[in-house]
């Protein structure tokens, strides 16, 4: 798998959510205004999980930066992302069909934290993803 790749559509298919449409990052970035969704380097590749270089997997996050965490529109927008169905769902848009840079891409689970994004901390929803693909590039 390319890793370049990769991130590329896992943020475009971020940026299916209707909110997030020209908003999220395939790296890392200095300043966002939110809601906002950045892919951070994975957290590793784990190669040959099948014989003969069959298949290769990629752990990483999704992170949606969705506000300031007292501001009252935060939860709101957090419920979208983290809703097992639905236009924002994150769920639902990995669970598409149509991945190029994989043979596909799993939200495994997701976890609230602050990031810190150009100085500011914003409330945080950091998606575990999961790819799945090709060994041999």
């Amino acid at each position: 798998m390319n890793l370049g790749a990769l991130m590329d559509e896992i943020a475009a298919r971020a940026a299916l959510a209707p909110e997030l449409s020209g908003k999220t990052y395939a790296g890392p970035v200095g300043t966002v205004v939110p809601p906002a969704g950045i892919v951070p380097f994975p957290q590793g590749i784990k190669y040959n999980q099948t014989y003969a270089r069959g298949r290769d997997a990629v752990d990483g996050w999704l992170v949606v930066v969705v506000g300031r965490p007292p501001e009252p529109q935060t939860r709101d927008l957090a419920t979208l992302y983290t809703d097992g169905a639905g236009p924002s769902s994150m769920v639902t848009l990995f669970d598409q069909p149509g991945w190029v840079a994989a043979d596909h891409v799993d939200i495994i689970e997701c976890d609230f934290d602050a990031w810190q994004v150009g100085g500011i901390d914003y409330l945080a929803i950091i998606f575990t993803w999961r790819a799945i693909g090709p060994g041999n590039g």
